[in-house]
Formats: structure tokens, sequence, C-alpha cells
């Protein structure tokens, strides 16, 4: 019983790096029509990011909002880029980036803030 429950979690362990090395593949080397990847483009895709504050974060696939991603690391799958979002004070305008979680394989839209960049 211990031997299968141990075999399990080792299984496990191994299936989950290996899905992070093939997200991490899969971001650095895709290609566009013209030749150029994405980490080409901008030089913080594919970087590791710990995102230092959740206001306005939302999970990209439902639009709602997410409070849960402080204190955690992701990858960043897409440049900085500037949005409007509506608060109780009026709009502001923020610079967000969206990452993908290894643990949960999903996209979020979350604050950028160049201090949660993990320097390699």
């Amino acid at each position: 019983m211990k031997k299968t429950i141990i075999s399990a979690i080792i299984a496990l362990a191994i299936l989950d790096v290996a899905t992070d090395i093939m997200f991490i593949n899969a971001i650095l080397s895709n290609k566009q029509d013209n030749g150029i990847s994405d980490a080409d483009r901008h030089p913080l895709i594919g970087r590791r990011y710990i995102v230092k504050d959740s206001s306005y974060a939302i999970d990209k696939e439902t639009g709602e909002q997410v409070s849960f991603l402080n204190d955690k690391e992701y990858i960043i799958v897409s440049a900085p880029y500037t949005e409007k979002v509506k608060s109780v004070c009026g709009t502001y305008e923020h610079t967000f980036v969206d990452v993908f979680s290894t643990r949960s394989e999903r996209k979020y839209r979350v604050l950028y803030n160049e201090a949660g960049v993990v320097e390699e």
C-alpha cells in the first residue's frame, strides 16, 4: 500500500515537471509566420514572474476577478500592455501582463511590476 502511494506521488511529480518543461519549450519556440518568436518580440515573454499585487487580476478564460495570486511564481506570456479599469474612484489606466500558472494551467491578467520579474 505504501509503495503504491509513493509510486503515485513520484509519478505525479514527474508529470508536473514534464508539463512545466513542455510549456516553457512551447513558449520559447513559438514561431510566428515571419519566423520571429514571441520571446524575440519582447524580452519578458517566457521569464518567471512573482505577482506582487492581485488588484485587478482576472482569469483570462472566464474574465472573473481572482485574488489568490500574490507571492506565487508564474511565467510571463505577453508583453506589458495598458488597459483602462474602473474602480469606485473612477477609471484609471494600468500596466498589465498576462501570466501562465503551471499549477493551475490557467492564464491570468495581473498588474505589471518590474520588481516581480525574477532575475535569472
